[in-house]
């Protein structure tokens, strides 16, 4: 019963946060944006691990805060595909995005039940917030390859990598990015970029 409301609250607050993030993005630029949300989950799933050895209400309000930020995902994503491939093949690559989260989803299932036995949920706890802050340090790249000074063609290429790599689709842990990341090389490397090379003139991003 606990866990059924924990979870309804969660939802709750996903919907909320998602509204939020809205109005967050239209003020504020997208990086400056998925470098605050990188942070903010960084620093909740550091706590996470704590909070469940400590105090059931605790734990409670970071599952309520993770879900918040979190949902910062579902506006972020769709902007930066339609950025990266434009809107001819936005409908295309937003399903391949969707279609791998789900393959994914039984992935982090099999590795989760898998993983229980050896290090218990305090140690899958710890091993999000491990991965959440390699997901952080990989969207700070944002700033260091924009201000590089190296050939469109390089440029264009680290630049899909970073953005393709900070898209921290999952609030749980690495692999369901790792895999969407992939998903969206498929079409980065076929040369499908935005008709207007936005991507090579770091426009929006």
């Amino acid at each position: 019963m606990l866990l059924s409301v924990m979870a309804g609250i969660g939802g709750a607050f996903n919907a909320f946060g998602r509204l939020v993030a809205g109005i967050v993005i239209d003020r504020l630029h997208f990086r400056v944006c998925v470098l605050i949300q990188g942070l903010l989950l960084a620093a909740l799933h550091a706590l996470t691990p704590l909070s469940a050895l400590t105090h059931p209400a605790l734990y409670f309000i970071l599952v309520c805060l993770v879900n918040f930020v979190f949902a910062g995902v579902f506006v972020f994503f769709p902007y930066s595909v339609e950025k990266l491939y434009g809107s001819a093949l936005f409908a295309q690559v937003y399903g391949l995005v969707f279609l791998f989260k789900a393959v994914a989803g039984a992935l982090i299932a099999a590795v989760t039940t898998a993983g229980l036995g050896a290090l218990g949920w305090t140690g899958i706890l710890v091993l999000t917030a491990v991965t959440s802050g390699i997901e952080l340090l990989i969207s700070m790249t944002d700033f260091l390859v924009e201000s590089a000074s190296l050939p469109a063609s390089t440029r264009a290429k680290l630049l899909l990598m970073k953005v393709l790599l900070k898209l921290r689709m999952s609030s749980t842990n690495a692999f369901q990015n790792m895999l969407t990341a992939e998903t969206l090389a498929v079409g980065g490397q076929s040369g499908k970029f935005n008709n207007n090379n936005e991507i090579l003139k770091g426009d929006g991003f």
